[in-house]
């Protein structure tokens, strides 16, 4: 079997933080009778302080809330008007022809992934190992990285800054074509995976679809992305095995309700990892999302119990049963020895000062100002904070039915098998 040739941006950042021009023309201005022709106008894709589309026009409009469209468009979009400057509110298609809709594959630009080691494409006159692929139901998806400096996304990392680093396409499985709004729902699913594999939220953005080689539509859609920063996850870039992941991930999501559910933990799972309220905080939310994936399992697994009964455990308790439902081991690691040590100076009468027991009891001495607490020490919170990230990941790899590898955040150096694999 041949090496596939590596997949090529439409849009790249020379930069960190750098605009992308979308569009630059004539639009449409339709809030009255008759529609305004306004030439000179420009769309751009900015970065801080977060992504978002920006329509500039040569002279100031009416401040409010206006009608614009652009060429090849059927549809109004809504804008809200600053001056010279407009935010579109909705999402902007630019279409070549009115006529052709359907696409033969579909590219998305994809910001602040992690570089990994992926199967082999052809890249110039040699091959790089940069491409990550597998299929979902009629879905087919490849992922490439793009080609820059190493530099540049080791300064992102640093700095938190964004940078477009991936450039994927999607196709139908049965070849047949695609129309921009069939994607929506599948690429909802897909930014959940792929954040998941990232502990950060990351999102296909950028839209382009082709037929027979050219460019029919563009569609620019805004959405939530955290910058690029070194904070890892669960997931080992070095030996990724996607296919493992995405089949069960995905199907989860199928479930309204998990989709719900995991989409609510995320949120509270990514702000922990990436610590944008400090360790503190972060351990705040991340009980919070302990919590809530306890809740969820108690209604919707096998091994529930009664929701009168649930509700009379206690917070340790029912992370207890989490953990315990999901086979995830509730001793500290031995790796988390300023924990342990911390632990041992607790005058609390009880034989279980496991993992949900510290959290628990961490997040209290925090809410309660116990500034004598030795389990508040800086190092005990990080390694706290670090185990009870662990929990989280592995009670949702258990809950989707996800069987293969692992990086424990107290020792992210080992890739091991999940706690309830039978390997």
């Amino acid at each position: 079997m041949s090496t596939p040739p590596v997949i090529q941006p439409v849009y790249r950042t020379p930069e960190l933080d750098a605009p992308i021009r979308l569009f630059q023309g004539s639009v449409e201005l339709r809030d009255g009778e008759r529609p305004i022709s306004i030439p000179n106008c420009t769309l751009d894709w900015i970065w801080q302080p977060k992504p978002r589309m920006v329509l500039r026009v040569p002279a100031p409009l009416v401040l409010g809330t206006s009608k614009v469209r652009f060429p090849g468009m059927h549809d109004d979009s809504t804008i809200l008007v600053y001056g010279r400057e407009c935010l579109p509110t909705e999402p902007v298609v630019l279409r070549r022809s009115a006529h052709i809709v359907e696409a033969d594959a579909v590219k998305f630009h994809l910001p602040s992934f992690p570089r990994y080691i992926g199967s082999s494409v052809t890249f110039g006159q040699g091959e790089t190992a940069c491409r990550l692929s597998f299929e979902y139901q009629n879905w087919s998806i490849a992922i490439d990285a793009i080609d820059r400096d190493p530099e540049l996304v080791e300064r992102a990392a640093q700095s938190s800054r964004y940078l477009l680093t991936h450039v994927g396409e999607i196709r139908r499985r049965d070849r047949s074509r695609v129309q921009s709004g069939e994607l929506h729902g599948f690429l909802r699913k897909l930014r959940k995976l792929l954040s998941f594999l990232a502990g950060r939220w990351t999102s296909p953005v950028l839209l382009v679809g082709y037929r027979d080689g050219e460019i029919i539509w563009q569609e620019f859609r805004q959405t939530t992305t955290d910058p690029y920063d070194g904070i890892g996850s669960w997931w080992n870039p070095q030996n990724p095995a996607i296919a493992s992941i995405a089949e069960p991930f995905l199907r989860k999501l199928d479930n309204p309700t998990w989709d719900m559910a995991l989409q609510r933990v995320m949120w509270w799972l990514f702000f922990a990892n990436r610590q944008t309220a400090g360790t503190d905080g972060s351990l705040v939310l991340a009980q919070m999302a302990l919590e809530a994936l306890a809740w969820y399992a108690n209604e919707n697994v096998d091994w529930k119990v009664k929701r009168s009964e649930f509700k009379r455990m206690k917070t340790r308790e029912r992370i207890r049963f989490l953990l315990r439902g999901c086979r995830i081991p509730t001793q500290i690691p031995e790796e988390a020895s300023f924990l342990t040590e911390a632990l041992q100076t607790s005058k609390d009468e009880t034989d279980d000062k496991d993992g949900p027991y510290a959290l628990v009891k961490i997040r209290n001495d925090l809410a309660h100002a116990v500034e004598t607490s030795k389990l508040l020490a800086p190092r005990v919170c990080m390694e706290t904070l670090k185990l009870a990230l662990t929990y989280i990941e592995l009670s949702i790899l258990y809950l989707i039915g996800y069987a293969g590898m692992y990086r424990h955040r107290c020792r992210p150096a080992i890739e091991e098998p999940v706690p309830w694999s039978e390997n």
